[in-house]
């Protein structure tokens, strides 16, 4: 005969096994809540991968590319806006094969790079010069940081990055960016100041003026005089001739300072009078070497004003101009004489008229082959 026996469960174990079933479903729904919630929740962003592109990002430095430098960072220290300094970077080769660099990219036009050794074996080392010219700004001294980055062939962006760092002291500042005169009227003189404020310890002096009109333009720098908080005070004036031809004038005022700063002033203005050339330029295309050829411009007086012309000249011996005959207005027919060499030619027509200041001034332009 058989026995059966007869296991019998303490009275607490069904509400414990209740208990723990209960957690086992807690836990496996937990992180599906969860996703729900972060779906549904207004604002909540996505699971985009962020950490993971930031550690991507990371591994793509440049610093951790086949070219290392010794050092990414160079700082000049204080310099003269407008000084030009240069560093050299040494990178080492730590890819195990020789390397091409095809190109080194600046951030700002004030910074440019390059290498002086593009063939790079492996375990060498690739030059790269990095060459700062700082800006000058109206509101003085100012920290700057630039960056230069280099590229190689068969790898996709920058493999390595360097820095130029420095304090930049404008020792010269202006109180205004440019020296604007809108519309000055032919024949007439108008005259603009600008107020400099120099550093005691400075000298500063006028540099030659640049630009197609700077003959037309003048430019004096007063004596120094005291200022605020031991600075000197000068005063700049800038002048439109009454001899500037009628047109847009274009021209640029330098100044330069013992420390190194330089200044430059664009000169603007719109001469406007009784007379205007039309066209205002001429330009010849593919002239023969050997043969002449003729181009012409209108002169056309405002109002009831008359083109009384006193004198007509070109500035070059192989341009010539004179009053073209029987035209019911005033024409002026300008040669490139057969005697032009071949190449570029550049050359200014100038009229000026009886009775009055105004003067016209055409370019003249042409190819010589």
């Amino acid at each position: 005969m058989s026995t059966v026996t007869t296991w019998r469960l303490p009275r607490h174990a069904p509400r414990a096994a209740l208990a723990l079933a209960a957690l086992v479903c807690l836990a496996a729904a937990a992180p599906i809540a969860w996703r729900a919630h972060r779906r549904a929740a207004p604002g909540a962003p996505e699971d985009c991968g962020c950490t993971r592109g930031t550690a991507a990002a990371a591994l793509r430095k440049p610093a951790s590319g086949p070219l290392a430098p010794a050092s990414a960072t160079y700082r000049f220290g204080t310099v003269a806006a407008g000084a030009i300094v240069r560093h050299r970077f040494a990178l080492r080769n730590t890819s195990g094969r020789p390397l091409t660099v095809i190109g080194v990219t600046a951030s700002c036009s004030c910074t440019s790079a390059r290498v002086l050794e593009p063939e790079v074996p492996a375990g060498g080392r690739a030059v790269v010069e990095v060459t700062y010219m700082p800006s000058f700004d109206l509101k003085g001294t100012y920290r700057d940081s630039r960056r230069a980055d280099v590229y190689v062939r068969g790898h996709d962006g920058p493999v390595a990055s360097v820095t130029v760092e420095a304090t930049v002291r404008c020792s010269v500042m202006a109180s205004a960016a440019e020296v604007a005169f809108g519309e000055v009227r032919s024949g007439s003189a108008r005259e603009r100041t600008v107020t400099l404020t120099v550093d005691r310890h400075e000298r500063v002096r006028l540099e030659p003026a640049a630009g197609a009109a700077r003959r037309f333009t003048r430019a004096t720098l007063s004596p120094p005089r005291a200022g605020a908080n031991g600075a000197r005070v000068q005063t700049l004036r800038v002048a439109v001739l009454a001899g500037a031809p009628v047109g847009e004038l274009k021209a640029e005022i330098g100044l330069k300072a013992q420390g190194g700063t330089r200044v430059s002033l664009p000169v603007t203005a719109t001469v406007v009078g009784p007379v205007t050339a039309d066209p205002d330029i001429l330009f010849f295309a593919d002239v023969r070497r050997g043969e002449p050829a003729s181009l012409t411009f209108a002169l056309r007086a405002a109002g009831a004003e008359r083109c009384r012309v006193r004198s007509l000249r070109s500035d070059s011996p192989y341009v010539a101009a004179r009053l073209a005959a029987g035209s019911p207005e005033t024409m002026v027919e300008v040669t490139v004489t057969d005697r032009a060499p071949t190449g570029e030619l550049r050359a200014h027509v100038v009229v000026r008229f009886e009775g009055s200041a105004a003067v016209v001034d055409v370019p003249v332009f042409a190819r010589v082959e």
